[in-house]
């Protein structure tokens, strides 16, 4: 059985996916898609999903053109309609406790990089907390919003913008690349959310099964500039410091050896400077 496009909404429509083998071999993120023409955020979209009912687990919310992307700390996300992968993505990942919801992070990064590392023959690294890097340019993006219930996870909105054959970029953002920058081709959206499905699955179904060690080492062999001494700046008081990244928390505070010895940093008091 292939992938199921749910129509109960005007703004969603039926899309054919050309491989449909490919997408069964997930047993259930993507197996429901809302295929929208446009939106303006997938995670708000997902969102309206859930107030009006339970959708299942790995339901896809997908885009051709999402004319107000989120990212981190309130930033935009820039993506060429049609051209790229922007989409959200329910979870229901109850067996997690708050305190460990870092560990759904690191499973989708690591998903994400798993994806993009089976087309780009560079190295790819996880900038912290989440944004995907090949060596110095970012090719994507995550956004995790997260609901409890008492001490333990509810269900998480998993925004994702990844750039497929967009080759020129107009926003400020210093450093952007794309499949399509990095390997001289284009590719067909529908395949790269079909295996984008199949990344992500494989690394939440490791998360569902406490195979956290992996997690966490998997990320931290991962991570953007670890072992390196770069320049850094405070977000506070604008002061820059040469630091070296060794590790994060479990609790996602990034771990940094400075001229004052190890220091901890939550993902506000830091920028990177490139």
């Amino acid at each position: 059985m292939g992938l199921f496009f749910d129509k109960s909404y005007k703004s969603a429509k039926i899309l054919t996916f050309i491989y449909l083998n490919t997408i069964s071999q997930t047993l259930f993120v993507g197996k429901v898609c809302f295929d929208l023409e446009t939106a303006t955020s997938t995670n708000v979209y997902a969102q309206t999903l859930l107030s009006q009912k339970k959708i299942l687990e790995g339901t896809v919310i997908f885009a051709r053109h999402q004319t107000a992307g989120k990212g981190q700390l309130s930033n935009t996300w820039e993506a060429e309609p049609y051209q790229n992968i922007t989409l959200s993505i329910v979870f229901y990942p109850t067996f997690l406790k708050v305190q460990h919801h870092f560990l759904l992070n690191q499973a989708i990064a690591l998903g994400v990089h798993d994806f993009v590392q089976n087309y780009v023959k560079k190295q790819i690294k996880i900038k912290w907390s989440n944004d995907i890097y090949v060596k110095d340019k970012k090719i994507a993006g995550i956004l995790i919003q997260n609901s409890l219930q008492g001490e333990m996870l509810q269900h998480s909105i998993v925004g994702i913008g990844i750039n497929i054959n967009q080759s020129t970029f107009l926003s400020d953002a210093p450093n952007p690349t794309s499949l399509t920058i990095e390997t001289k081709e284009y590719f067909k959206i529908e395949d790269c959310i079909a295996h984008l499905c199949q990344c992500l699955e494989q690394r939440y179904l490791q998360l569902r099964q406490q195979n956290f060690e992996k997690l966490r080492l998997d990320y931290l062999n991962s991570l953007y500039l670890r072992g390196e001494w770069r320049n850094y700046e405070k977000t506070a008081t604008n002061e820059r410091f040469l630091g070296c990244i060794e590790g994060v928390k479990d609790t996602g505070h990034l771990i940094m050896r400075t001229n004052k010895g190890l220091e901890i940093f939550d993902l506000k008091e830091i920028k990177f400077l490139l």
